[in-house]
C-alpha cells in the first residue's frame, strides 16, 4: 500500500518514493520483474488482438448490410431489395434483420425480403471465410434498416463470441459512418455505441 508519506520527494524537486522504486518511465515500470512486464505485455497484445478481431467482425457486417442497403443483394449474387421502402411500409416504421438465423426479427417483411434474409444467413459463412473470419465468431450480428428526417440509416448490432457488443450508426447508400466534431473541434467518424443500439 502506498500511503501518503511515500509520496513526498526524498528532496525538492525529486521523485516521489513510489516513482524511485518502480523505477518508472514513460508510464512503464521498468524496476518490475521481468515476468511481471512480460505478463502485463502479452494482455497488452491479447487485448489489441480482441480489438482488432471485433473491428473485422464490423466490417464484415458493414458489408452485408450496405449490400442489402444497396437494393442490389450482391452478396448472394444479384438479388433486388428495397429494404428501406418496406421499413418505411412496416408498422413499426423499420425492419430488423437478424443476419445469423436468417430471419426478420422486427418489421414486416415481404415475402422477397424474407427469402433474401434467408440467402445472406446462408452466404455468411463463405463470405466470412473470405474476409479473414469465421461465421462462428458472431455471437450476434444484425441490422436494423429506418427511415429518419436525416435520411436513411441503419443501425449494425455486433457481439463476438468474447462478449463485446458494438452497435454502429450508419446513413446513406452506400452506408457510411456520420461525422461529428470531438472536444478539440476536428471531424471525426462518429464512435462506436457500446451495447444495443438505443433506438
Amino acid at each position: 500500500m502506498i500511503n501518503a508519506a511515500s509520496l513526498m520527494p526524498a528532496r525538492p524537486g525529486g521523485p516521489p518514493y513510489w516513482r524511485r522504486r518502480l523505477n518508472v518511465s514513460n508510464g512503464v515500470g521498468s524496476g518490475l520483474s521481468a515476468s511481471v512486464r512480460a505478463y502485463v505485455e502479452t494482455g497488452r497484445k491479447c487485448w489489441q488482438s480482441l480489438c482488432m478481431k471485433h473491428d473485422r467482425l464490423c466490417a464484415i457486417g458493414h458489408n452485408l448490410a450496405d449490400s442489402m442497403a444497396s437494393g442490389l443483394g450482391f452478396v448472394i449474387g444479384h438479388y433486388p431489395i428495397d429494404v428501406f421502402g418496406e421499413a418505411a411500409s412496416s408498422p413499426e416504421a423499420l425492419i430488423e434483420v437478424d443476419f445469423l438465423n436468417g430471419r426478420v426479427v422486427r418489421g414486416k417483411p415481404s415475402g422477397s425480403l424474407e427469402v433474401a434474409v434467408a440467402l445472406f444467413a446462408k452466404a455468411l459463412p463463405e463470405f466470412c471465410e473470405s474476409n479473414g473470419a469465421q461465421a462462428a465468431d458472431f455471437k450476434a450480428l444484425s441490422a436494423t434498416f429506418d427511415t429518419t428526417p436525416l435520411g436513411q440509416r441503419v443501425l449494425l448490432l455486433v457481439t463476438d463470441q468474447g462478449g463485446r457488443s458494438s452497435t454502429t450508426e450508419y446513413r446513406g447508400v452506400p452506408l457510411k459512418r456520420l461525422q461529428v466534431l470531438d472536444r478539440l473541434g476536428r471531424i471525426r467518424k462518429k464512435p462506436r455505441q457500446v451495447g444495443a443500439p438505443i433506438q
